[in-house]
């Protein structure tokens, strides 16, 4: 078989002072195949298909990761329509050999729309509402031959412990390549075990957390020739068994049962176990929420750094104290290097899971012994985040969609310009201890400092670069830099940007640029490469543009990553409209900022995840543990205001300028797997 390899997340020979994720060092291949599932989350029959699926389209094979596409049938939805807009594009441009696979009631036309959408005939109906039935079929239908199965119950009223039985059932057998096959209402029948013994299994692997199974079983299992190496019964069992066979402790955290089938798929990706958020965490998060909010809401912070009140802290504190007492009970907490945790979830400051929860457990990259997890957060419903996952996870094949992948947008309303590190306003001072000149444009030389520029770390490392201070065009304005027209922010994200970094200020669910684009807002006319400014910053402020009116204007945006440095706006819709319209990731602040902090910790995020092999999740916990609170590690900040939460897969590298695109692989069978 000839495929092309998409080379690993994490290269250890680039980065020594940071350990390897293990499962990230897996290379990936692209299957060719699109499964849509019809989902219902009132039907846990339908969950069931679903999670049985999940190996079928995504396994492992010694240090590869095949993959391919799995959705829900729910083309309406404009995040399954983005999706599969832009994978409809990468096969057309691969010419694969490409097939489709309905499981369960999907409608006739939703059927016709996604074959012409995808210009494919070659497709093949798995039918029924028994998850056993469709479970054998689906294991009929990919595997040639398998020396194992595992093996979970499904049951009609499934709550979310069997949910989340099956789901960490699924993940496991990706990781090993087996089928997921299912004893209906806990008992094993002869058609389940006749389709193992025609794979020529000879063991089997059981999932059984909330003791579903029948008691005749085992019987059943050891009469059919097969073998139990591992019996799951405890959450301890799943969490501790999958760090031995991922070599690295992921923890994709969901909110409700539905929001599991997304955190499986995060889970066969990355290796990774599949559990409820706790109660007491979730709590903790909301109460963490409401004591920040309104100590972090001050003007103080545009002129320096701004210190918390020590209580403001505490409850996030507890809630990393918390976290890692529940991790360490269930033997996921890894000594040797930092955890990943994903959260499946939505939130606001009173409701659902705030992102306190994943902001009190960043840990610092540079200390992988010390406490603390690369997190992020999915915030969509259960079918918006199976369609985020999808992407993110196959971003290196989907960003070719984007017709100006490789293009940076910066809009500078309101940023950080000093140039002296002697500045009245500033400078910084950081956890390692070194005064930073913060210049977001170039980057600046003075008395030894030598800090990044978002323009320059871009521009130093071969993308294209585009500045813009307001939405609309001036087609009698050009830039100063790039002596571009100024058509608008809103047409180059229109034209095709990987990354778009927002500098200025917010609110909830507002970016305040300027109506009309004149290239770049200044404060005198451009002149020496340091962009002078006696005041050390420009700080202006537009009319504000809402999320609803992003909403209402934007299609498609192919993969791109958004970044905010502005106040506020991760507390809002935004986050979750900008990745409905097909973002990757986005990184906002959800309480007010200072100019320093956030200006120096998005000069760091360019740095970083500009860099071969660093993920999305790790540049976002170095730019932030650089500048501020571990409140994992007990470790207090310079700026101890800043709380910026990454929305998206922590796991995903940003694309680089010397990246192609990867080829699908051909057909064939890998290891008894069918492709």
């Amino acid at each position: 078989m000839q495929y092309t390899r998409i080379r690993g997340l994490l290269a250890a020979a680039l980065f020594i002072s940071i350990a390897p994720l293990g499962a990230l060092q897996a290379g990936q291949v692209v299957v060719p195949k699109t499964t849509v599932v019809h989902v219902d989350e009132s039907s846990a029959a339908t969950l069931q298909n679903f999670l049985a699926a999940v190996p079928a389209n995504i396994f492992h094979r010694e240090s590869d990761r095949y993959q391919s596409v799995l959705i829900s049938d729910d083309t309406n939805l404009s995040t399954n329509k983005y999706l599969l807009d832009d994978w409809a594009a990468y096969l057309a441009a691969t010419g694969a050999n490409q097939s489709i696979v309905f499981v369960g009631d999907v409608p006739e036309a939703t059927r016709q729309g996604i074959q012409a959408t995808l210009n494919c005939t070659h497709c093949s109906t798995i039918s029924g509402a028994d998850p056993s039935v469709v479970a054998r079929r689906i294991a009929k239908d990919n595997w040639t031959a398998s020396q194992k199965i595992v093996v979970a119950p499904s049951v009609t009223d499934a709550n979310d412990t069997d949910i989340q039985n099956a789901a960490n059932a699924a993940v496991y057998a990706s990781m090993v390549n087996a089928p997921l096959l299912f004893a209906k209402d806990g008992v094993l029948d002869d058609a389940t075990l006749e389709i193992a013994h025609s794979l020529g299994a000879k063991e089997c692997v059981i999932f059984d957390l909330g003791g579903r199974l029948n008691a005749a079983s085992a019987t059943a299992l050891s009469a059919a020739g097969l073998v139990t190496t591992f019996s799951a019964k405890t959450e301890r069992d799943i969490v501790s068994n999958m760090l031995a066979t991922a070599g690295s402790s992921t923890t994709c955290l969901f909110a409700d049962k539905a929001r599991s089938l997304a955190a499986t798929i995060a889970g066969a990706c990355y290796g990774g176990t599949v559990m409820k958020v706790p109660a007491g965490i979730a709590a903790l998060s909301v109460q963490a929420y409401k004591s920040i909010n309104p100590l972090l809401m001050s003007d103080r912070k545009l002129e320096a750094p701004f210190q918390d009140d020590p209580a403001a802290a505490r409850t996030e504190q507890q809630i990393a104290d918390a976290f890692y007492k529940w991790l360490s009970e269930r033997g996921g907490e890894d000594a040797n290097k930092l955890e990943t945790v994903m959260v499946f979830a939505a939130g606001s400051v009173s409701t659902g899971v705030p992102l306190t929860l994943e902001r009190s457990l960043i840990g610092d990259p540079r200390k992988q012994t010390d406490r603390g997890a690369i997190a992020s957060r999915m915030p969509g419903s259960c079918l918006e985040n199976i369609a985020y996952i999808n992407r993110t996870s196959l971003y290196k094949a989907l960003i070719f969609s984007n017709p100006r992948w490789n293009r940076v947008l910066c809009e500078m309303v309101a940023y950080e310009c000093q140039n002296l590190s002697g500045e009245s306003t500033g400078p910084t001072e950081a956890n390692d201890g070194k005064k930073h000149v913060v210049n977001e444009f170039f980057g600046c030389k003075e008395q030894g400092h030598n800090d990044p520029g978002v323009y320059s770390t871009f521009k130093d490392r071969g993308y294209g670069i585009g500045f813009h201070s307001g939405r609309d065009s001036d087609m009698n304005v050009e830039d100063p830099i790039n002596h571009e027209k100024a058509w608008g922010f809103w047409k180059d994200i229109k034209d095709g940007v990987g990354y778009a970094y927002y500098s200025g200020h917010g609110s909830t669910d507002a970016f305040y640029a300027l109506d009309t684009d004149n290239g770049i807002q200044a404060d005198q006319e451009f002149g020496t490469a340091n962009w002078p400014s006696s005041g050390g910053r420009v700080n202006h402020s537009g009319s504000g543009y809402q999320a609803t009116t992003w909403n209402d204007d934007q299609q498609n945006i192919h993969g791109a990553g958004l970044a905010f440095n502005a106040c506020l706006i991760g507390g809002g819709s935004m986050n979750n409209i900008l990745m409905e319209h097909g973002a990757a990731f986005v990184m906002t602040n959800y309480v007010s900022g200072s100019f320093d902090g956030g200006g120096l910790a998005f000069c760091t995020l360019a740095d970083e995840m500009s860099k071969d092999g660093r993920t999305i999740g790790e540049a976002h916990a170095m730019a932030l543990s650089a500048i501020s609170e571990i409140f994992a590690a007990h470790r207090p900040g310079k700026d101890s205001s800043m709380r910026f939460a990454l929305y998206g897969d922590c796991r995903m590298e940003y694309a680089k300028p010397n990246w192609t695109r990867p080829s699908p692989a051909s057909s064939g069978a890998v290891a008894g797997h069918k492709i």
